[in-house]
């Protein structure tokens, strides 16, 4: 039962839809055609708008170093562009609003969240953490058109290692992040930590999530297109349910390498 129902999670996110339109027949008066144009017209502005357009982005934050006071992120600021290191000292929190982009400039370039973290993107506009060779969001940060690709690994990714508060990433994209020298390392490393990963997207990263001596809640994830997805290890006892893995390498199911989790 449990396979079948699997099984049919990964049908709904592979199977494309297509729907045909019939072109109408009919005459349109000038006026009609006019409008339809600039209908038209529009629509393509916003598609233009949504991926983000092969020109510079008009707006970049350049964050380095260390947040040592609670601060807020937004998406009129973004991209902000991650250079090494960039901590979130204890008793700080970083705020991240819905459409904000982060993208790391490099494979040194990680979040490391030894405060806390609130990730509260929407539905309709989610947080978005990518690599700077990302044009797809956020434009063309580093203004070589389509002379670069992002791949898995292009950024270290999100660590949260703070205990003094609980984290939360809800309704967030992280995507091309990961270690592909350390297999210890996931676009999402979660150590001696808390809180709650919901409704979110994590993908093409050389890992997924990666727990180490933790107990948080990962629940209603899309992971999808890593080289791994869950991997729990130590003395972890996260809460994983209602999460669907699609086309990870090793496994569509999470490892665990400690006790049963919860």
């Amino acid at each position: 039962m449990e396979a079948r129902e699997r099984e049919a999670q990964v049908e709904v996110h592979r199977r494309p839809t297509s729907r045909g339109y019939a072109r109408s027949r009919s005459n349109f008066t000038t006026a009609a055609i006019w409008q339809h144009r600039r209908l038209f017209s529009f629509l393509l502005l916003l598609s233009a708008m949504a991926v983000g357009g092969a020109s510079p982005a008009a707006a970049q934050t350049s964050i380095s170093g260390t947040i040592s006071a609670d601060s807020t992120w937004t998406a009129i600021d973004s991209p902000y562009l991650l250079s090494g290191n960039v901590v979130v000292n204890a008793g700080s929190t970083l705020t991240l609003a819905p459409g904000t982009v982060v993208k790391g400039v490099s494979s040194s370039s990680r979040l490391d969240v030894r405060g806390r973290i609130v990730s509260q993107g929407t539905a309709e506009s989610p947080v978005v953490f990518t690599s700077f060779r990302d044009d797809s969001v956020g434009g063309d940060s580093n203004g070589d058109g389509d002379g670069s690709a992002p791949g898995a690994g292009n950024w270290s990714g999100i660590f949260l290692r703070g205990t003094q508060a609980e984290n939360l990433i809800d309704h967030t994209v992280l995507r091309y992040a990961g270690s592909s020298t350390n297999s210890n390392r996931g676009a999402l490393y979660i150590s001696g930590s808390t809180g709650v990963v919901s409704n979110s997207v994590v993908e093409n990263s050389s890992q997924a999530i990666f727990v180490e001596a933790a107990s948080p809640r990962i629940e209603s994830n899309l992971i999808r297109s890593n080289s791994r997805g869950v991997v729990v290890t130590g003395t972890s006892t996260p809460t994983v349910t209602g999460n669907t893995l699609i086309g990870n390498g090793l496994a569509d199911l999470p490892d665990f390498f400690g006790p049963p989790i919860s």
